[in-house]
């Protein structure tokens, strides 16, 4: 059963039309595996690289080697510098979608760490179209345990970023007449992509506003409400067509 912080993740992705790429050093690919447990999973995921040396941070990253002699591989700056370089990594095959880079760098044990880099000690990195965030933890568990915690904490610095800093904003709504020469929404632009509606269903008033069901063409059927104040809304009614 896929955990319920997945499920929102992928909601989350999708009515931002968002793809998540993944640059996995200590998780070894189990964020990518959580993702790709889900059908559909496809719609926003393009993929991820398990960096876990140096070199390949280097080579496929671009993590420059001066960064990682600096301050190593487990480090702030190195996990910022991986999520940056995924999103440059699979920058074609987005097609100009906004891409968000989610990056691991630890140290899973039982051996490795030191005294200012102990057994347990990750950084997690996190670029996105508005701004890269990176946060310390420490774990206590064994081999497995820290890095399925991880991949976990990971996912839930994600969600949050989702739920708070990327909540979907209509910029403005364009709108055209019928043939029934009414007004009816044909596109919506968001802070970070536009959809066309393709389909208009009921239409009603009420003390509100004025509200239209839409199917638009990344697959959301919502509920696209034009407020008295002048303001929109937009609610989703069904996910998107799942997809391999």
């Amino acid at each position: 059963m896929p955990e319920s912080i997945d499920l929102e993740i992928a909601r989350l992705l999708k009515l931002n039309a968002f793809f998540l790429v993944t640059a996995e050093s200590c998780t070894g690919g189990l964020i990518g595996d959580r993702i790709t447990n889900l059908p559909g999973s496809s719609d926003y995921y393009l993929g991820g690289v398990i960096t876990y040396s140096n070199a390949a941070k280097t080579t496929l990253l671009s993590v420059e080697e001066a960064v990682l002699q600096e301050f190593g591989a487990v480090s702030q700056p190195t996990v910022l510098a991986m999520a940056r370089g995924v999103r440059q990594l699979f920058a074609l095959p987005a097609q100009g979608r906004p891409l968000i880079g989610l990056s691991t760098s630890g140290i899973a044990g039982p051996g490795g760490g030191t005294f200012e880099k102990p057994v347990g000690l990750v950084w997690i990195g996190l670029s996105t179209p508005t701004g890269d965030h990176a946060w310390e933890i420490r774990l206590n568990g064994s081999r497995m345990e820290n890095k399925a915690g991880t991949a976990q904490q990971a996912l839930e610095k994600l969600l949050e970023y989702l739920s708070k800093d990327a909540a979907p904003q209509i910029l403005r709504v364009l709108t055209r007449p019928d043939e029934k020469n009414e007004e009816i929404p044909y596109r919506l632009i968001w802070a970070h992509h536009w959809e066309d509606i393709l389909d208009v269903g009921r239409r009603w008033r009420d003390e509100r506003g004025e509200h239209w069901l839409v199917i638009t063409s990344h697959s959301h059927t919502a509920r696209l409400s034009r407020l008295a104040s002048g303001s929109w809304e937009f609610h989703l009614i069904a996910p998107p067509r799942q997809t391999v």
